[in-house]
């Protein structure tokens, strides 16, 4: 298969799954799908991009316990130790935050 045209279904499937998300940005299983199809992709940078959108989403505090698990089991298992201190971190401090409230 040509590679230019792998790349440009990849795109093309990129663009629909952020369409829906665009509409639809509360659904959790929605989410979930684009990355582990990103995962699946082995592109660990656009996994990361995408799990940072996730856990800077605004949604009840259930969803993001769920958002930061699957942050930190990435990191566990494509990251190093300052990665996974540092999504720890992040999640410390939303815990925090929301202690706040």
């Amino acid at each position: 298969e040509d590679p230019s045209k792998s790349e440009d279904k990849q795109w093309y499937q990129r663009r629909v799954r952020e369409n829906i998300l665009n509409t639809y940005p509360h659904r959790l299983d929605l989410w979930s799908v684009y990355l582990d199809k990103t995962i699946a992709l082995n592109d660990a940078d656009q996994s990361r991009l995408l799990l940072d959108r996730m856990i800077g989403l605004k949604l009840p505090i259930k969803k993001m316990k769920f958002f930061f698990k699957r942050y930190i089991d990435f990191e566990m298992v494509n990251g190093d130790e300052k990665s996974l201190y540092t999504i720890r971190t992040k999640a410390q401090e939303y815990l925090n935050s929301k202690d706040d409230e």
